[in-house]
């Protein structure tokens, strides 16, 4: 099992190293050329075309994935499910499309929204066959589909928005990003039903299928109603900047953590009915994600003045202090990502709609009070209402699976005071140097000063977790670095 999972992570990581390579660079150059307003524009229609896409790939792909034996008959009728949902997310989402358009006064939006919605139709064309090769743990397959498309879309979305056609490249390279990718899906599985009638022998899998929507939907809203509140309040140019830390601040993890969902949910169903050993992979991954989260992201924080005028230069100045902010915030959201795979596959949605409308019942006031305060208060409202929220859903989570809440804590509590060593030695670092040498080699100081105080810290703390993370490296490497 051990060796399946790191196996198919290896593939996952390939594809996620090569596409990203070339997404990175081709965002980092769209982000020089397009401007807050463009990124207001697709803020808000994503917002509304994810919360739709939560329900395809948060309820009918999960539940394919989690189903223990998943028999051609029914396969082929919850494909006509399949089908159905999709073309009826299409038509919402099209004919909404105006009234979004008018709620926010943007009429750019109206199109940009019905464009989108494409995508829900071809991608119910390669959604079994994603299916079967995340049930097979084929992720090398899955990892070439998703590598293709990412490429070819970064390509297509730079060569667009240098010829000027602005938020429209995001648009376009998105969705022959959805084409490119079900069609290399179909060729690695091929998978062709024609569509049953829905009996009994399909319902439990449509009925989980519908409460695992209904969680994405929630967990959608929970964490991404900054935007959809902000667009009421803030300007164009204010929700942009905020947008654009936003997107700049989850580039190294939007691709890495749906790839660790993507293992981890047929990985945690294969544990369900051995609950130590789930508890045991539930929190070892808590605090191997925790360790590389934490340097990155307080890392990144400490550094955004820094590292903004070297990568986008001045035009995107006035971001620095959002991304600050909002980069403080993210360890916490990640960790608690890593819950929705376990209880998906012991079948308890139950536990996770209860902890997602607690998020819900949190974030909104916070989005709405910090909306108020420009984009600075909206990331600072990440950072408080998001602290409160992991503080009660952590308890919650160790109650169900039975897990002592101090030793969750303490698993992480040495990682995080690290992280604050850290922290604090590279701000001083800021301050000492700053007036002196030229952004390039004080942000190089930056990056020296803080790796270094972290894995000292650790060192000194928590040695364990360090030999934690070699043990799971591949023999030959582990021991060289040990």
């Amino acid at each position: 099992m051990k060796q399946q999972v790191i196996e198919s992570l290896k593939w996952l990581a390939i594809g996620k190293v090569l596409s990203q390579a070339f997404r990175w660079g081709a965002t980092i150059f769209t982000m020089r050329i397009l401007f807050p307003e463009d990124y207001a524009i697709i803020a808000i229609s994503s917002f509304f075309i994810e919360f739709l896409w939560m329900f395809s790939t948060g309820g009918i792909l999960t539940a394919l994935v989690r189903q223990k034996d998943l028999s051609t008959q029914v396969l082929k009728q919850f494909t006509t499910f399949s089908y159905l949902a999709h073309t009826a997310l299409f038509l919402i989402l099209f004919f909404m499309a105006e009234f979004i358009a008018n709620i926010y006064g943007n009429a750019s939006l109206e199109k940009v929204i019905q464009l989108s919605s494409l995508s829900f139709l071809i991608s119910c064309i390669g959604l079994n066959s994603k299916a079967l090769l995340s049930r097979e743990l084929d992720f090398r397959s899955i990892s070439i589909s998703e590598a293709t498309g990412d490429i070819i879309c970064s390509l297509t979305t730079l060569y667009l928005a240098y010829i000027g056609l602005g938020f429209w490249a995001i648009v376009w390279g998105s969705l022959i990003k959805v084409i490119i990718e079900n069609m290399l899906l179909i060729f690695f599985r091929p998978v062709f039903f024609f569509p049953n009638l829905i009996n009994k022998e399909s319902s439990p899998l449509v009925k989980f299928a519908s409460k695992a929507a209904f969680l994405g939907t929630l967990a959608h809203i929970a964490t991404n109603a900054d935007i959809a509140i902000a667009g009421l309040i803030l300007s164009d140019h204010e929700l942009g900047i905020f947008q654009f830390a936003v997107v700049f601040a989850m580039m190294p993890m939007s691709k890495i953590m749906p790839m660790i969902r993507q293992v981890a949910l047929p990985a945690y169903a294969k544990l369900q009915d051995e609950p130590a050993k789930l508890r045991q992979y539930f929190i070892k991954s808590q605090r191997m994600m925790m360790l590389v989260m934490i340097p990155l992201f307080w890392g990144i924080s400490a550094c955004s003045y820094t590292i903004i005028p070297i990568i986008f230069g001045e035009k995107w100045s006035d971001a620095c202090l959002v991304l600050s902010v909002y980069c403080l915030s993210i360890p916490l959201k990640l960790i608690l990502e890593l819950v929705g795979p376990v209880f998906k596959a012991i079948g308890d949605v139950s536990t996770l709609i209860t902890n997602t409308f607690i998020n819900i019942v949190i974030m909104l006031p916070s989005f709405l009070i910090g909306s108020f305060w420009g984009p600075v208060g909206l990331a600072l409202s990440w950072l408080v209402g998001f602290s409160l929220v992991f503080i009660i859903v952590s308890n919650r989570i160790c109650t169900r699976l039975n897990i002592s809440t101090a030793l969750f804590y303490r698993s992480l509590a040495f990682i995080m005071t690290s992280g604050i060593v850290m922290l604090v030695s590279v701000l001083f670092t800021t301050e000492l140097l700053e007036n002196h040498i030229n952004l390039l080699l004080l942000l190089a100081c930056q990056i020296i000063v803080g790796a270094i105080a972290y894995l000292i810290s650790l060192i000194l703390l928590d040695k364990t977790v360090l030999q934690e993370a070699l043990n799971m490296m591949p023999a030959k490497y582990s021991k060289w670095i040990s």
